[in-house]
């Protein structure tokens, strides 16, 4: 399940930046462990997963930039986590139709904190923006605090 959850994640992730922001992002191996910006989403499959989408603080401000292009110039800390929660939200949307009619197809719930946990698969991205990743958490990592605003 790891595996098709990964794949549908990656071009998820891959697709959302490109309609959102219109950057490019290419898969580059293992994520790096540095991210400021972090955002989760609890998926509602199997014994449960979930998404988190990490960033270095620089890469969530450029890409918050180009996604509120012409809306706001300089993002705060707020807007620039709300974009990264939505950036996550479109992904998993992303992710959800290209699993559906699989048993690989999940639900999922609004953005929040990620949980403690750690342990599970990632995949690092590339972009004109700077790098990030995304992992994929079991739900026994732990269930994270309720984030107001996103």
């Amino acid at each position: 399940m790891r595996d098709e959850l990964l794949g549908a994640f990656d071009t998820g992730v891959v697709t959302a930046l490109r309609e959102m922001a219109g950057v490019e992002a290419v898969h580059r191996g293992p994520a790096d462990a540095t991210a400021d910006v972090a955002v989760a989403l609890r998926l509602d499959i199997g014994a449960g997963w979930w998404a988190v989408l990490a960033l270095p603080s620089a890469t969530a401000t450029a890409l918050a930039r180009r996604v509120l292009a012409g809306v706001a110039d300089e993002p705060d800390d707020a807007m620039i986590r709300d974009c990264a929660a939505e950036v996550l939200n479109v992904t998993a949307g992303q992710a959800k139709t290209l699993l559906y009619g699989t048993p690989h197809h999940f639900t999922f719930a609004t953005p929040t904190t990620p949980p403690a946990g750690t342990a599970g698969a990632a995949i690092g991205f590339d972009s004109e923006c700077g790098v990030f990743s995304l992992r994929l958490l079991p739900a026994a990592a732990g269930a994270p605090a309720t984030c107001s605003g996103a």
